[in-house]
């Protein structure tokens, strides 16, 4: 506890002896050694540090299967350099969730912009949670972790989801910082009363409309369908791409984030199968 406070910002990594569990060498249960690294992380430690390997590599008193099916069950981002980099990256933009089949779906985004430092993003975390009010300081919550070198992300799906899902997606840059979340994806169940009415092909109104900087789009389809949902500015000139994929039947809410783009009217187009259908949004910074 000294050792962290008096920190000054650095990263403290706790020294924890598992060769004291040795025989000749105190003879510690496993327990002791849980109950240290629950101890670095009680008094926001960086990490731990563990003497030696050796007793790693050979499972000394299960300690191995202990640790990685409790305390290391989850992985870990490594901690920002604050004192090298504090500047975070922006984060992912227009982020979207389509079905990939009939159970699991895709998470797709678009790379941010570079930083005021310059930095761009170097990998992606993927959150997601049963409400809106994700909480992106629990690990658990993380379904896609270190997505390098690709924007989409596949989530799977034991059983087809019963319940809503919310997904966000944020960035980040070599120096290990991490961006703002993203804008939010959603998987919304139709519920049993619901599902007694047929479902038809439709485009709503966005909401909020005016909106800045984002808004949510919500539709519906009668049957499986190649679906597209673009935005276009006045002059007719495509600007985002929202969808473009084989889509099963049933309701989404899809975000548009107007970040880059000036204010003024856009229209959003919604194409599956024969049906299409436009509608006009207002983007007031």
């Amino acid at each position: 506890m000294d050792w962290i406070n008096s920190a000054y910002g650095r990263h403290i990594y706790p020294g924890i002896a598992i060769y004291r569990m040795g025989s000749g060498d105190g003879n510690w249960p496993p327990t002791e050694v849980l109950a240290q690294v629950d101890s670095a992380r009680k008094f926001n430690g960086h990490g731990q540090s563990f003497y030696r390997a050796q007793s790693f590599k050979d499972n000394q008193k299960n300690i191995t299967n202990l640790i990685k099916t409790g305390q290391y069950l989850y992985p870990a981002n490594i901690p920002a350099m604050l004192w090298k980099d504090n500047v975070k990256p922006n984060p992912p933009l227009n982020v979207t969730i389509s079905t990939a089949d009939s159970i699991n779906f895709r998470v797709s985004w678009s790379k941010p912009l570079a930083a005021t430092d310059g930095d761009t993003a170097f990998y992606f975390n993927v959150y997601r949670d049963e409400t809106p009010s994700i909480d992106y300081s629990d690990i658990k919550k993380v379904v896609k972790f270190g997505v390098i070198n690709d924007t989409t992300a596949l989530i799977i799906f034991a059983n087809k989801p019963t319940k809503n899902y919310y997904f966000a997606v944020t960035a980040y840059d070599r120096m290990r910082n991490e961006s703002e979340p993203s804008n939010l994806a959603s998987i919304i169940v139709v519920g049993v009363e619901d599902e007694m009415h047929e479902l038809v092909y439709a485009l709503e109104q966005n909401y909020p409309n005016p909106f800045n900087p984002e808004t949510e789009i919500k539709f519906s389809l009668k049957e499986r369908s190649f679906v597209t949902l673009k935005v276009y500015d006045a002059l007719g000139r495509e600007v985002s791409e929202l969808i473009n994929e084989v889509t099963e039947s049933g309701s989404y809410a899809v975000k548009f984030s107007g970040l880059g783009l000036p204010s003024g009217i856009y229209f959003y187009q919604l194409r599956a199968g024969e049906y299409s259908a436009v509608k006009k949004m207002v983007l007031l910074k």
